[in-house]
């Protein structure tokens, strides 16, 4: 879940933002000096995260704005792909907002498409909440 507006941004962060104050520039939009070091910061950050992931280079890894942009983004890359009995799974732990996306543009392809509640485990068996 996005939660960026309540979260406090990490030291390494702020020490950042403290060493580009005086010299920061836009990415990818300029020939200065600061605009070049800013921009190389910025891509040197995909090769980080690629490092974490133990993805093969920063060209691997793609960022969205946030959550929901990103649920977005995957539900439209698999819509093709889908096929009638196919199934899309979630749970009642996750946010509203992490199948909202997928109710419009499912219904479409994959009438069937609802939202099955389960109200818990009995052994190994998962519960619906019409039995109890």
């Amino acid at each position: 879940m996005t939660n960026n507006a309540s979260t406090q941004p990490p030291r390494q962060l702020l020490d950042l933002y403290r060493s580009l104050v005086t010299s920061y520039e836009n990415v990818h939009r300029g020939q200065s000096a600061a605009s070049r070091r800013t921009t190389e910061l910025f891509e040197q950050s995909y090769d980080t995260i690629a490092g974490w992931l133990n993805a093969p280079s920063g060209r691997s890894i793609v960022t969205y704005r946030n959550t929901t942009e990103a649920h977005n983004a995957v539900m439209y890359s698999l819509l093709t792909e889908f096929r009638d009995g196919d199934n899309t799974v979630t749970t009642m732990m996750e946010h509203n907002s992490n199948f909202v996306p997928w109710y419009a543009p499912c219904r479409e392809i994959l009438p069937r498409f609802a939202i099955r509640v389960l109200a818990g485990w009995r052994g190994s068996t998962m519960i619906p909440v019409s039995r109890i």
